[in-house]
């Protein structure tokens, strides 16, 4: 009995070292620029700044769009700044995938490869996600505040890890908003 015990304290401590290791390597890369002299406390509410053109049949909305907006406007929610159609702020959104190369190096191993220095290089292709949010002042038209989230992806995501992918990285966005306002 107090064998299994030790056994399932183990399962636990490894699967809970795993789930730590990999959140860990998540790698949500952050980028954020701001305009330094904009009143940030001022913003109460917003509006998509969606830009359909009138007279033309509207398009759908595609999958990746709606989670990124859900996500958003939950994190807009819990900042207080609601949506209305008098707003303070007009957000956007974009997502757009980025194929990239990495270079590796890897020590040649063998017999014909006498040289200690001699060295393979291997070229990885990977795919990485750019999620990008803008906020723009309706008055002005101009940028006060945009923020980028670059992360690997896997096209073999299934839908439910597509959405906890999204808001992840919105999280990461709103992690620092408003600016100047850092948390220690």
């Amino acid at each position: 009995m107090l064998n299994q015990l030790k056994q399932s304290a183990l399962k636990v401590i490894c699967f809970g070292l795993i789930c730590y290791g990999l959140v860990a390597c998540s790698g949500v890369q952050v980028r954020q620029d701001y305009a330094p002299g904009y009143d940030f406390s001022t913003v109460k509410t917003y509006q998509w700044n969606d830009s359909a053109v009138a007279g033309l049949t509207p398009q759908p909305v595609p999958l990746q769009t709606q989670r990124i907006k859900a996500a958003v406007t939950g994190e807009m929610a819990a900042r207080g700044i609601t949506e209305s159609p008098d707003p303070d702020i007009l957000l956007s959104s974009r997502y757009r995938i980025e194929q990239r190369t990495e270079y590796r190096s890897y020590p040649s191993l063998g017999f014909w490869h006498r040289d200690p220095f001699d060295h393979e290089i291997v070229a990885h292709d990977y795919e990485v996600g750019i999620l990008s949010v803008e906020m723009v002042e309706p008055a002005s038209n101009r940028v006060i505040w945009q923020s980028e989230a670059v992360e690997r992806v896997d096209s073999y995501m299934s839908p439910e890890e597509k959405d906890q992918m999204v808001k992840l990285s919105v999280q990461a966005i709103f992690e620092r908003f408003p600016p100047g306002q850092d948390k220690q």
